[in-house]
């Protein structure tokens, strides 16, 4: 697998996120996991749903490292702010998520994309919480992944 942030990306959405699922209040699963944002005008058209973005956080440039470290963006939008068990929803799927995350060695490096997932942290002050998008109000995550690349550069060849 590559060490880059968009393999990293993909593993993510693909592997971590899409078909994430939950037992309870109710069965469902994640049905869109999208790898990046969508315009923010944009209607959601499959719930449950995740979008993620990243933030480059600062390269050190080490003799015979190269760490590149970068804070993925997860939000997941549950349900709409309607349902009154979108909360529920929202607290199960961070349950899940963190479970999936630390089920195996693989998951833990996002499929070997990564040297390892640092953290995983909410919002503040709300992890759960409303958002909007397209005109509606949501109820879901809103969470933020610390990983760190690590790769040999060239110069130290």
């Amino acid at each position: 697998m590559t060490l880059s942030i968009a393999a990293a990306h993909t593993y993510l959405a693909d592997n971590i996120l899409q078909d994430l699922a939950i037992t309870s209040p109710i069965q469902t699963s994640i049905k869109k996991a999208h790898k990046y944002f969508l315009p923010p005008a944009k209607a959601i058209a499959d719930l449950p749903c995740a979008m993620v973005t990243f933030e480059q956080r600062t390269v050190v440039f080490g003799p015979a490292l190269l760490h590149k470290p970068y804070t993925f963006h997860i939000v997941i939008y549950a349900a709409k702010v309607e349902d009154e068990t979108g909360p529920e929803k929202a607290a199960n799927f961070m349950d899940a998520l963190i479970t999936k995350l630390a089920s195996t060695k693989d998951t833990l490096r996002l499929g070997g994309t990564v040297s390892l997932i640092q953290q995983l942290r909410g919002q503040t002050p709300e992890t759960l919480n409303v958002q909007e998008r397209g005109g509606a109000a949501f109820i879901g995550l809103d969470l933020f992944m610390d990983v760190q690349i690590t790769t040999t550069p060239g110069y130290s060849a």
